[in-house]
């Protein structure tokens, strides 16, 4: 059976039977993990992952799989495999996935359309852009940032404040409450760069629980970022982030020392998200070319500034038109 985007269905391509994904509880949403639970368990924080993994011989690329399926090709480098069930007990099950929205055709009008928008020439071929899941963490960062702030006040000869006193200098230390909802980092670093690009363009609150079947036509490549490590990174990032928007927030106050120490990750999940890719041959070299699997918004590793040249004759269709021909 194929995946048909049509908000969540299989379809057998000799006798059209169809079979929904989800829909026994439309409702349900896909549940994050307590942090701390989490991270006070040795294996880790779920299900493990029961799926088939398919790793590449050729470049060593992992990716999860359509159940029953017994052969694929890398996404990456192309070589054909026979797969095996590997040993996946270290693995998480993924908690959420964002179906993918459109089918390869449509996939190639909006690259058509990001070509033709940027003034792009094709050096050779484009190759079709495939299909696949790309994983994602998300993390809910709560807790405080402790802060050390200076603000003048005025004082009078009788200790009462008044505009117009004697100005005093008074440090301050407070707490800022901070709640960052699904700060997402790619889970692989592969594809991390393009990603990041897209990443703002999905809609993180039609994220479905994750159902294998959603796999049928596009497989969905293996984290390679720990959830401990990611866990990190949002932190740290949810720090810098609150940390630069401090002196707006207090902007009587002049900030003088900030800490993270009562900052904490709460909860996490694990995402797939559909992507599309396919390499661009530009400038000597082939680019990375991402096409979000959701809105077609296209990402690529293209400079703007070295990307948009001028269009010379014969029309830039002329380079990419074969890719819709059926």
């Amino acid at each position: 059976m194929a995946f048909a985007p049509d908000g969540g269905a299989l379809v057998c391509e000799y006798c059209t039977r169809n079979q929904g994904i989800g829909l026994t509880n439309q409702t349900a949403l896909p549940g994050e993990k307590d942090f701390i639970t989490a991270m006070a368990t040795m294996k880790g924080h779920g299900r493990p992952l029961q799926e088939q993994v398919f790793q590449c011989k050729g470049c060593g690329s992992e990716f999860i799989l359509s159940p029953k399926l017994i052969s694929a090709a890398c996404l990456y480098c192309g070589s054909p495999h026979v797969v095996s069930l590997e040993k996946t007990t270290d693995l998480l099950t993924p908690d959420g996935i964002i179906p993918h929205a459109f089918n390869q055709k449509r996939a190639t009008y909006h690259l058509i359309q990001w070509v033709e928008q940027n003034k792009i020439k094709p050096e050779k071929k484009v190759e079709l852009p495939g299909g696949l899941y790309l994983p994602l963490w998300t993390f809910d960062v709560g807790g405080e940032i402790d802060y050390l702030a200076e603000t003048i006040q005025f004082e009078t000869e009788d200790n009462e404040l008044a505009h117009g006193g004697r100005p005093q200098v008074l440090r301050i230390r407070e707490q800022y409450p901070v709640m960052v909802d699904d700060l997402s980092l790619p889970a692989s670093r592969k594809l991390s760069a393009p990603l990041l690009k897209l990443i703002p363009g999905f809609d993180m609150k039609s994220v479905k629980p994750y159902d294998p079947r959603y796999l049928a036509d596009w497989p969905a490549e293996v984290y390679d970022i720990p959830m401990a490590d990611a866990s990190l990174d949002a932190r740290s990032q949810a720090y810098t982030l609150t940390k630069r928007e401090l002196p707006n927030l207090l902007s009587s106050m002049k900030i003088i020392h900030t800490s993270s120490e009562n900052l904490m990750i709460e909860s996490f999940k694990l995402v797939l998200l559909p992507v599309w890719m396919t390499e661009f041959p530009f400038g000597g070299r082939e680019h990375l070319v991402l096409i979000n699997g959701q809105s077609g918004e296209v990402a690529s590793d293209i400079e703007d500034k070295t990307a948009k040249v001028p269009e010379k004759s014969g029309g830039l269709l002329d380079f990419l038109s074969d890719l819709l021909d059926d």
